[in-house]
């Protein structure tokens, strides 16, 4: 990782930088593979500053930022449930993408949630570029599943890796 990158914590506050975050990346990570009416819908669902502060503050989620020195350029979530910790969001700006952000981030919700037994996450099926970064952490893929993001269904491959 680049020695001008820092993660830290994220609090309320950050809220509307990671939901600008999305509208810039989710465009280009999703736009060759779902229709960008659907992209926008979905970023009117999930990525509002109160949803996200839901997500926070009334589900328990950590969110924590990357930032390239005053500019913020990515942004991961993860929740525990039971002895998983879910990893619900990692993504960081197109540019930035390889730049060793995205495993520093997986680090970082290891160590969080270095009690728990695996990790987890949600990937869609057709973001291959996703899954093979994935793979190359140690995931593998143990099952797809119909998954609901905003008003639409969509089907996702659930990837794992044992974290003991």
């Amino acid at each position: 990782m680049p020695s001008d990158i820092t993660i830290r914590p994220a609090t309320p506050d950050d809220l509307p930088t990671i939901a600008q975050l999305a509208y810039r990346i989710w465009p280009v990570c999703y736009g060759p593979i779902i229709p960008m009416e659907q992209v926008q819908a979905v970023l009117e669902a999930i990525y509002t500053p109160q949803a996200l502060l839901n997500e926070m503050q009334e589900e328990g989620h950590q969110f924590w930022l990357a930032e390239k020195g005053e500019q913020a350029v990515g942004y991961c979530s993860a929740y525990q449930e039971e002895n998983t910790v879910w990893l619900k969001k990692l993504y960081v700006l197109p540019e930035l993408q390889g730049a060793g952000i995205g495993r520093q981030f997986i680090a970082m919700v290891e160590e969080a949630f270095a009690h728990c037994h695996t990790m987890r996450l949600l990937v869609n099926s057709d973001n291959t570029d996703a899954q093979l970064f994935y793979e190359r952490y140690g995931f593998v893929v143990e099952a797809e599943v119909p998954v609901l993001m905003g008003p639409f269904a969509f089907t996702d491959k659930q990837m794992q890796k044992p974290l003991r």
